[in-house]
């Protein structure tokens, strides 16, 4: 299981990114695992990339890869456990 973070979905929406050919390499690398998405990246990276093209590389990439949302059964225990 890879839990996708922010940095990667931007080097990858965006080819002038700095990020963007360590981000290629990574992925080809993790080819076939479990790719797992949290709300909060979503919401970072399109603050991020504010431009509509980007959004709909980050979403055709979702999808094409495919990334899964990450979820938790009940994720008021998980925040209490995490600020404890």
């Amino acid at each position: 299981m890879i839990l996708v973070d922010s940095n990667v979905l931007v080097g990858l929406a965006d080819p002038s990114d700095r990020l963007n050919t360590p981000a290629v390499a990574d992925l080809k690398r993790l080819c076939g695992q479990e790719l797992l998405l949290a709300a909060p990246v979503v919401a970072e990276v399109c603050f991020l990339l504010p431009a509509l093209h980007h959004r709909r590389r980050i979403r055709d990439l979702v999808h094409e890869l495919p990334m899964r949302p990450l979820t938790f059964p009940d994720e008021g225990r998980v925040w209490a456990e995490v600020f404890a």
